[in-house]
C-alpha cells in the first residue's frame, strides 16, 4: 500500500462568491461549508460524488456530494484524480481530523496548501472499491441499527411526556378544579441579603436542574428573592419553560418568575404540571414579542388544573419520579449503544486506512 499525498492524487477546487451566478430556477445546488443549500445556479465547479469540506466555520463535517455543484468561498471541493475512487476518498476524509490544521484565530478555518500535504494510504484502485464495499455493507447495517435505537430512544422520552399528559388531564375522585393562581402567588419581592443568583443560563429546561454557582453576589435592582418555598419559572425565549425548585434561598433574574405554591399543593406536584407538554404548548401559546418573546404569566395563572388531596399528590409524585428513573435508565442505555456504533465506525474506518480491513 502506497503513501501518498493529497496534491499526487486529488485536485482542490476552491469555492466562489455565489453572486453572480445565482439562478432561482439553476439546475445545479449552491453549497456552503456545512452542506446548506444556499440557492441554486446554471453553473458547477464540482462533478458528481465531490467531497466537500469547510475553508471556513464548519471544518470537521466532510460530505459526498451524489450531483454536480457550485461550492461558495467557504467550501472547498475535493476532486479525485483517476488513481483514486471517490467514495474512497470519502471514507479516508470521515476519518482525519481537520480540527489539527486549524489555522483559525477565532472561527475555525483550513488552509489550501495544508489540505495538499495530507498523506494517506492508497493501495490500488480495485483494492480501494473492495475497501468501499466493505464499508458500505457494515455502514448500511450500522445506520439500521442506530435508526432503531433512534426511534427507542424517542418512544422512551416520549413515554414519559405522555404519562404526565396522562396524570394531569384527569380528574379523579374528590379531584378539585382550580386555577394556578389560586393553589400559588407570583411573588415579584426583594431582599436585601447577599446571597447565591440565578440566571435563565443556570437552569437546564424541563430538567429541574441548576448549573450554576452557589457563591453569594450582592443584591441587584434587576433580581427577585426566592426561598426554598418557591418554583422558578423561566419565561423569556430561547429560555423559556425552564423550571427549578431551590432547595435555597437567593436572587433570580426579573425573566424568572418566583412563584411560591400554598399548601393545598405540593411543590413537586406543580413542578411535574409546569413540564407536562400539554401545559409547555399552552404556555408558549401565551407568548407576546417579537425579538425576545414572553410568556404571559398573567394569562398562566388563569390555567385551569385538576387537584387531588396531598395525599394522592404525594403517591403520584412518587409514581412520576419511578418512572422517570426508568426512563432515564433506558435512555442512557440506548444512547450508549448508539454511542458505540459511532465508535466501531471509527474503529472500521482507522483499519481501512491502515491497511487492515481487507487483511
Amino acid at each position: 500500500m502506497k503513501l501518498r499525498t493529497f496534491s499526487d492524487i486529488l485536485e482542490i477546487r476552491s469555492g466562489r462568491n455565489q453572486k453572480d451566478v445565482l439562478n432561482p430556477n439553476g439546475k445545479y445546488p449552491i453549497l456552503g461549508s456545512a452542506g446548506k443549500v444556499m440557492g441554486y445556479s446554471d453553473k458547477f465547479i464540482c462533478e458528481e460524488n465531490t467531497t466537500i469540506i469547510g475553508r471556513k466555520g464548519t471544518i470537521n463535517n466532510p460530505m459526498l456530494i451524489r450531483e454536480k455543484f457550485w461550492n461558495v468561498d467557504t467550501a472547498f471541493g475535493l476532486h479525485a484524480l483517476n488513481e483514486l475512487d471517490k467514495k474512497y476518498l470519502f471514507y479516508f476524509c470521515q476519518s482525519f481530523d481537520f480540527t489539527k490544521l486549524d489555522k483559525g484565530s477565532g472561527r475555525p478555518s483550513l488552509v489550501k496548501s495544508d489540505l495538499l500535504k495530507i498523506k494517506m494510504y492508497c493501495p490500488e484502485i480495485d483494492e480501494q472499491k473492495q475497501i468501499v464495499k466493505i464499508l458500505d455493507t457494515v455502514f448500511e447495517t450500522i445506520e439500521k441499527a442506530k435508526t432503531n435505537l433512534e426511534k427507542n430512544l424517542k418512544n422512551t422520552k416520549e413515554l414519559f411526556d405522555s404519562k404526565l399528559n396522562e396524570i394531569f388531564s384527569q380528574k379523579g375522585e374528590g379531584w378539585e378544579e382550580k386555577t394556578l393562581g389560586e393553589v400559588c402567588i407570583y411573588e415579584k419581592t426583594k431582599n436585601i441579603k447577599k446571597l447565591p443568583y440565578i440566571g435563565l443560563e443556570d437552569i437546564v429546561s424541563n430538567k429541574g436542574v441548576f448549573i450554576g454557582s452557589y457563591e453569594n453576589h450582592e443584591v441587584k435592582s434587576t433580581t427577585f428573592y426566592f426561598t426554598s418555598d418557591h418554583l422558578l419559572y423561566g419565561r423569556l425565549r430561547p429560555y423559556l419553560n425552564k423550571v427549578f425548585m431551590p432547595d435555597f434561598e437567593g436572587h433570580c433574574s426579573t425573566e424568572i418568575f418566583p412563584i411560591r405554591v400554598k399548601n393545598i399543593v405540593v411543590r413537586e406536584f406543580l413542578f411535574y404540571w409546569f413540564i407536562s407538554s400539554n401545559v409547555v404548548q399552552r404556555i408558549n401559546a401565551t407568548c407576546t414579542g417579537a425579538r425576545m418573546p414572553r410568556a404571559n404569566m398573567n394569562e398562566v395563572l388563569k390555567f385551569k388544573l385538576f387537584i387531588p388531596n396531598i395525599t394522592i399528590q404525594k403517591s403520584i409524585i412518587i409514581e412520576i419520579i419511578k418512572l422517570d428513573k426508568q426512563t432515564k435508565q433506558l435512555e442512557q442505555k440506548y444512547q450508549q449503544k448508539l454511542n458505540n456504533l459511532e465508535e466501531l465506525k471509527k474503529s472500521l474506518l482507522q483499519k481501512a486506512f491502515s491497511g487492515e480491513l481487507t487483511k
